[in-house]
């Protein structure tokens, strides 16, 4: 499984109150199939919209792709120093902006870089049969 490593220049806090210690080593790790299928369901959620045929309403369900992309996030975190993954999503909330985008870029750029690895794979498969 691919992974990738990186240092947040603010650091998560870990532990309580005057205990806590900041964290800044991050792993992150390739996503799943499972990762992806429950980061939908939890970014999943009905809402009401006008059913013409009816003149009442109808419940539709709708994935937030904001909503989505943080569920995937904290899953794709494997750890933050001491803090094992997934990361809370209120754990995320903690971070600095400036390691918020950090940890979003990279994520980005594993992602990019797992894709080019798994197109390639194919390439050379289908390459070697001929």
């Amino acid at each position: 499984m691919a992974k990738i490593e990186f240092t947040l220049s603010h650091g998560l806090p870990f532990g309580q109150g005057n205990d806590a210690e900041l964290q800044y080593d991050v792993v992150l790790r390739e996503l799943t199939t499972r990762d992806v299928i429950e980061a939908r369901t939890k970014a999943e959620q009905v809402v009401f919209v006008p059913d013409p045929q009816t003149g009442g309403e109808r419940g539709i369900t709708v994935v937030s792709e904001v909503r989505m992309g943080i569920e995937l996030l904290c899953r794709q975190i494997e750890s933050i120093g001491e803090i094992k993954g997934p990361l809370p999503e209120r754990q995320l909330y903690q971070l600095h902006v400036d390691d918020f985008s950090l940890l979003n870029e990279q994520a980005e750029r594993l992602d990019a870089a797992v894709g080019v690895a798994e197109k390639r794979g194919r390439l050379e498969q289908s390459g070697s049969r001929t």
